[in-house]
């Protein structure tokens, strides 16, 4: 027998050897490879969400097409990897691949049998990388880990000395700074719309402050900051071709155009598609505009509903450019509506055929407070909920059960999970300590400061951030004497009581009331939770356990929770 330590979680082989001198023939092959994986964590228990997409090659023209578009991969434990992602996401598709646990796919199989594997059809470059949030990491794909919100697109290419992200065939890229060279313009009002004209000479100005950096960065931009578009919803910034021209034939420079509107970075092969056959002293127009969905024709406005609507195009005369050669990355502000999870909307844009289509890159910055995407193509873009098809993993949770839409909801916006892989308990008591949990992975588990007020709530726990955080903001004020009743069964009036003041918290109006004397068990509801139990049932939120009782003792089952809370979400939370 052997007690064996290992420094850190790798993999490792483990031989043996004969006692006393070693030969060469002595050795004897491994014996065995095992996995070792950290037992602790900062947070365990903690579950993510992320997203995947699968591009690859057309079997019959060798065209690159999407296989898989952006598939919501959830209950993933902090911490996971690429590969992991890759590995789960692949589940169940009838798509297996070879190499994620090595850091590296050599090939790909669909449903149908087609194989796409490194050097296809002869290409010498080709093979498959992957992405996270349109970047290529610097390492394999089992060394990568990934984040809540994150978005992995695995995707192959034709030649990846000709892929502008791409250092080498196994993703290995040397990462260089950014340099920005700024100018800034101001605007004019024009019929409502925000002019902006760029001299070329600041241009060129720009572009020579960049050459002694050009040889050290990866790329160097020429950001034009636009000012004075607060009050309009339209911008147009104008630009001679030939000081573009001078961009493009510059080394490693892109172009910014940053207003209130949108901020756009077109890659310098962009820009040569741009101008190509253009006059130099011709004008381009980069027009940006947050559209009022009223004036969309009805056909328009019945597919983009309430969502926030963005026009991009660039113009030259009476010409307006909507294909690129290069991409552009697009930045549209935006902040989400009280309650809603970024990470359940995407960006969209109409086809030809008036089809909305998800930007399958398409991610929430939550720094910046808007969406970021690469498009190859301009057109009408706006901002809605992802369309996912849920994997349902819950053995216990069928479609004709009443809380099935509840279950999923939660579970597709990270709200709540199973008590195991494939079981979410939905019959199971709901504690204090998972609903607070709950509140606080809906506001993105901010950071806390404040000292931990109650002595069942233990450091170092899944839940001990959430109880602060409750304490701190005023959702919870737990049983007296320092205690929270960490791992107590909630009980009805308890959980409306801190949905109730979690909305006050978020400056909703908590006020209405309805009538409750059409239920026996009144005179049983708590004084404390008596207003908000009738702001819950005014709202739709909690319904009575029979026509005559509210229960409001009873405990709350996981289903019960998952319930109320897309109700409160979905409607008062609007």
């Amino acid at each position: 027998k052997a007690t064996l330590t290992f420094p850190t979680a790798g993999t490792y082989t483990i031989s043996a050897t004969r006692q006393g001198t070693i030969n060469a023939t002595d050795l004897v092959p491994p014996l065995c490879t095992v996995g070792v994986t950290s037992s602790s964590s900062s947070n365990p228990g903690k579950t993510i969400t992320v997203y995947f997409t699968l591009r690859g090659l057309n079997s019959g023209s060798g065209n690159e097409e999407t296989w898989i578009s952006r598939k919501t991969v959830s209950n993933i434990t902090e911490g996971a990897t690429v590969a992991d992602i890759i590995i789960k996401a692949l589940e169940g598709t009838g798509y297996t691949q070879r190499g994620a646990q090595d850091g590296y796919i050599s090939s790909v199989t669909t449903p149908g049998g087609f194989k796409l594997s490194e050097m296809h059809n002869g290409m010498p470059n080709s093979g498959w990388l992957y992405k996270v949030n349109s970047k290529l990491p610097t390492v394999g794909m089992d060394s990568h880990n990934v984040k809540d919100g994150d978005h992995v697109l695995l995707y192959f290419t034709k030649d990846y000395t000709k892929d502008p992200d791409a250092g080498s065939i196994s993703g290995k890229v040397e990462e260089k700074p950014l340099v920005s060279s700024e100018v800034e313009v101001a605007t004019v009002v024009k019929g409502g719309i925000a002019v902006a004209s760029i001299d070329t000479g600041k241009i060129k100005d720009a572009l020579d402050k960049l050459v002694k950096s050009s040889d050290t960065v990866s790329v160097a931009e020429v950001k034009v900051q636009v000012k004075g578009t607060a009050k309009t919803s339209t911008v147009e910034v104008e630009i001679k071709a030939d000081a573009i021209k001078a961009i493009t034939s510059a080394k490693n420079v892109q172009l910014t155009i940053e207003s209130t509107i949108a901020t756009l970075t077109f890659d310098a092969k962009s820009l040569a598609g741009i101008t190509k056959g253009v006059a130099d002293n011709s004008t381009i127009k980069f027009v940006g505009e947050s559209v009022d969905t009223s004036k969309l024709d009805s056909e328009n406005r019945k597919i983009v509903g309430d969502s926030p609507v963005f026009d991009l195009s660039v113009i030259i005369g009476d010409t307006m450019i909507h294909n690129f050669n290069g991409t552009v990355t697009v930045f549209l502000p935006f902040t989400p509506t009280a309650g809603t999870d970024p990470k359940t909307l995407t960006v969209y844009y109409l086809d030809d055929n008036k089809t909305p289509v998800p930007m399958e890159n398409a991610r929430y910055d939550a720094q910046r407070k808007g969406f970021v995407f690469t498009t190859t193509h301009f057109s009408l873009f706006f901002i809605a909920a992802v369309s996912v098809e849920w994997a349902n993993p819950f053995a216990d949770v069928k479609e004709n059960d009443w809380f099935y839409d509840a279950v999923k909801y939660a579970n597709i916006n990270n709200k709540m999970t199973g008590t195991e892989a494939d079981k979410f308990s939905p019959n199971a008591p709901m504690t204090r300590a998972m609903l607070i949990t709950v509140l606080y992975r809906s506001e993105g588990e901010p950071a806390v400061t404040a000292a931990n007020p109650f002595t069942d709530v233990a450091g170092g726990q899944w839940y001990t951030n959430a109880g602060i955080w409750a304490y701190e903001n005023g959702i919870v004020a737990g049983y007296g004497d320092g205690l929270f009743g960490t791992n107590d069964n909630i009980t009805r009036e308890q959980l409306v009581t801190i949905l109730s003041n979690y909305a006050h918290k978020k400056g909703l109006n908590v006020s209405q009331t309805t009538d409750l004397s059409a239920y026996k068990d009144t005179a049983e509801i708590s004084s404390w939770a008596l207003d908000a139990m009738k702001w819950a049932r005014a709202q739709g939120l909690m319904q009575g356990r029979s026509t005559t009782t509210l229960a409001p003792k009873g405990t709350a089952t996981r289903a019960e929770v998952a319930t109320i809370l897309m109700r409160y979400m979905e409607n008062f939370m609007k």
